[in-house]
């Protein structure tokens, strides 16, 4: 009876999975998406295709700036990607606001900042804040 049930289960475990691969299916606006590696990190990032004419990447030694670009060329702050040691981020812990710590290995410190919408300005503020949900995504992805 035990190894009834037990062939049952895996059965059951067999078919879902089957199932959700066979269903699964890319989240939108990012089928179509380049990955970017950020040599200076040591990281990569997925940027959908759609918003790479859009977006201007800075690189920096331990910082890598994320910002839109506007009509008039002008640049918007979406996100920044860093790495501190641990002794820097004590420093600056206090004076970084809507961040994320994605990595602490090593005494070493990776984290995310995140543009805050109610501080986006200019006149294409609101294709900003359209982008911010996309800008989530792609924070997501960042990965060695």
């Amino acid at each position: 009876m035990k190894n009834t049930i037990q062939n049952s289960v895996y059965v059951l475990m067999l078919s879902l999975a089957v199932s959700i691969s066979v269903n699964a299916r890319p989240l939108p606006g990012l089928e179509f998406t380049s990955r970017i590696f950020l040599s200076n990190l040591n990281l990569s990032v997925n940027v959908p295709a759609a918003l790479q004419s859009q977006i201007v990447r800075q690189d920096f030694e331990n910082e890598s700036i994320f910002s839109f670009k506007n009509e008039d060329n002008s640049t918007v702050f979406l996100f920044s990607i860093s790495k501190v040691t641990g002794a820097q981020w004590l420093q600056l812990k206090n004076q970084v606001k809507n961040y994320t710590i994605i990595e602490n290995k090593d005494e070493v410190i990776t984290f995310v900042q995140r543009a805050e919408l109610k501080t986006l300005k200019g006149p294409a503020k609101d294709k900003c804040r359209s982008m911010m949900a996309q800008v989530d995504g792609m924070i997501a992805s960042v990965s060695r």
